[in-house]
């Protein structure tokens, strides 16, 4: 079977690679897409709908996300690398947030899930309207298995 489909592609071809490799170097795909404008999406998972980006003009880096508070309840672990080595013990709730600092997304569904750790860790930017406005950050650091508080 190898040898079939080796030979039905004719081989390595190092320059064709050396091409693809050129266009999918760093974060920027414009050797790809052109002039095709890359947006940022929603915040979806798929325990349930998180927030929404109220601006789809502004590309993924810059995408700020509204939360959807009927969605599930959300509560938040704050996260500081340097002062407690990630992610704290306790949660706080939407109304307990401060602006600014980051915090790791914690969900109960009304379908069953109970404080699922997400993974995800945002920064509070802002309010929109009595929502709050988030910056996805980055994935939280894994320091266990464990995803349930």
């Amino acid at each position: 079977m190898r040898d079939a489909v080796a030979e039905l592609l004719g081989g390595p071809q190092p320059e064709l690679s050396k091409t693809i490799r050129a266009a999918l170097e760093g974060r920027q795909f414009g050797g790809i897409l052109g002039e095709i404008p890359v947006l940022g999406g929603d915040y979806f998972a798929s325990e349930c709908c998180i927030a929404i980006n109220l601006d789809r003009t502004q590309p993924p880096d810059q995408t700020r996300y509204v939360l959807l508070t009927t969605a599930a309840y959300f509560e938040f672990l704050p996260f500081d690398l340097v002062v407690n080595h990630g992610i704290a013990e306790e949660t706080v709730d939407c109304s307990e947030v401060e602006i600014g600092k980051m915090y790791e997304v914690v969900v109960t569904t009304c379908r069953g899930l109970y404080r699922f750790r997400r993974g995800d860790i945002v920064r509070v930017l802002s309010f929109h309207n009595l929502s709050l406005e988030l910056k996805y950050v980055m994935r939280a650091p894994k320091a266990t298995g464990e995803v349930f508080t």
